[in-house]
């Protein structure tokens, strides 16, 4: 009895494992994207420095690029596409074509 609720147990944990790792692969693929076009540029950081003034933005703006996990896209995505920038930094993007 023991081994086959320890079977089914592990059983739900590997499909659990296999739901949170592909949620979170797509999650991730857009991280620091505030624009979804698939590069971190200063339309990024514009963007962001637009929501944290409070100015309203001409464009979408998505918030699966936040970066700090506050749910929200602020300082730390403008100051991320601006380290990318300056840098030269890889962007990480895993876009779907």
């Amino acid at each position: 009895m023991y081994l086959k609720k320890l079977y089914w147990l592990l059983c739900i944990l590997s499909i659990l494992h296999i739901f949170v790792v592909a949620h979170s692969s797509f999650a991730d693929s857009y991280l620091g994207d505030v624009s979804h076009d698939c590069r971190i540029d200063l339309e990024d950081t514009v963007l962001a420095l637009q929501i944290v003034s409070g100015q309203s933005t001409e464009q979408m703006v998505y918030t699966d690029a936040d970066l700090d996990g506050d749910f929200k896209i602020g300082l730390a995505e403008a100051i991320h596409s601006l380290r990318v920038i300056a840098f030269d930094l890889p962007q990480g993007l895993d876009c779907f074509a």
